[in-house]
């Protein structure tokens, strides 16, 4: 792949990630979710639904692969500039 494209692929995951993120929070704050788990807060039944959809968002999601893959190919790609 060429630089072209690994700068494309960059930007494209990138910029998937911010608008996952900013659904997440987007979801945290119209519900104002935070006020709401805090001891007495009451949530009602479209508040658990974000919750539900945000805590099963996290624990599917393959964030952590991802990060990992971006490491290994970057240490890769140093060590390949650096002895070729």
């Amino acid at each position: 792949m060429d630089e072209d494209g690994v700068q494309l692929n960059s930007y494209l995951f990138f910029s998937f990630r911010y608008s996952i993120t900013r659904k997440r929070r987007k979801a945290i704050r119209d519900f104002d979710l935070i006020a709401k788990v805090k001891p007495g807060g009451e949530l009602s039944a479209a508040d658990r639904q974000v919750v539900a959809y945000l805590l099963s968002s996290l624990e599917k999601s393959r964030e952590n692969l991802n990060y990992l893959f971006i490491f290994v190919t970057s240490g890769l790609a140093i060590l390949f500039d650096l002895f070729y």
